[in-house]
């Protein structure tokens, strides 16, 4: 069997200035601007982060950008596990 070669795209070495901004904004950035300024993705930022031993700070992950659920906070409501709406059309098993 023929083994398919797909192109990849190049793969892109990180240079010593963007460690060193990684270094010294990881810990309070939110990730949607180290990835503007560091033109990679979060997959990328967080992997090489993990490389180098980075963490957020405890201020960060306390904050709006920390992506923690708090009580009070409606934020990600919607996608909460939770009961959800039975449609017309549903199956219901009954107990």
């Amino acid at each position: 069997m023929a083994v398919s070669k797909r192109a990849q795209p190049p793969r892109l070495n990180w240079t010593g200035g963007q460690e060193a901004y990684l270094r010294a904004s990881y810990p309070d950035v939110p990730m949607v601007k180290l990835m503007a300024v560091l033109r990679r993705s979060a997959t990328a930022i967080q992997a090489r982060a993990k490389v180098l031993g980075l963490k957020r700070s405890a201020a960060f992950l306390a904050g709006d950008h920390g992506g923690r659920m708090r009580p009070g906070n409606a934020r990600g409501l919607a996608t909460r596990f939770g009961a959800r709406d039975v449609r017309p059309g549903d199956r219901q098993i009954e107990c």
